[in-house]
């Protein structure tokens, strides 16, 4: 990976933890935060870090649903990627299982995401637990951190963009 972005995202990483805790405030609302997770043509838009797109193929936002995606590299390379969703509080948390796109994957890590209304907008905070510390130093040597980062700050300059057209009913009320 070449050079460090200017990324307005904080990330805490310890080096005894396999925990990786990101934060990012965004100038639009939970809501809005919210329904950009919750929409898959707003997902497939932010999601990845930069030069990455997104293929959907599938998004049934609901407790025990699935968000199945292929992220496209800049170098032609295709990862499979799966959400199971845990916890959905409508503009408040989005909590999940991402793994590869396969079932019982042993590097499946989980993924909390608080959305905290502060200062006019939100502060998302993104906390990632990994199945162990070997497999996050895996992560940080390829660029885990620096990739994280880049997908934030991508959904706030998307939501910040877009945060009147993706409305506020996208998701389950739960």
């Amino acid at each position: 990976m070449s050079g460090q972005t200017t990324s307005k995202t904080k990330a805490t990483a310890p080096e005894n933890e396999p925990t990786i805790i990101m934060e990012r405030h965004v100038n639009a609302s939970p809501e809005a935060v919210y329904a950009a997770w919750s929409n898959p043509d707003a997902f497939a838009q932010w999601m990845g870090p930069n030069g990455f797109t997104i293929t959907m193929k599938a998004m049934d936002f609901r407790v025990g649903g699935l968000c199945r995606y292929i992220m496209h590299a800049p170098d032609g390379t295709n990862y499979g990627n799966r959400h199971k969703y845990r916890e959905l509080k409508r503009a408040s948390r989005i909590a999940y299982t991402h793994s590869s796109d396969i079932d019982n994957d042993p590097e499946a890590f989980e993924v909390t995401v608080d959305l905290i209304e502060q200062d006019g907008g939100t502060l998302v905070r993104i906390h990632s637990v990994f199945p162990s510390l070997e497999r996050l130093r895996e992560l940080k040597k390829i660029g885990a951190v620096e990739f994280g980062k880049q997908s934030w700050d991508k959904l706030a300059a998307w939501v910040e963009n877009h945060s009147r057209s993706v409305g506020t009913s996208s998701g389950p009320a739960s």
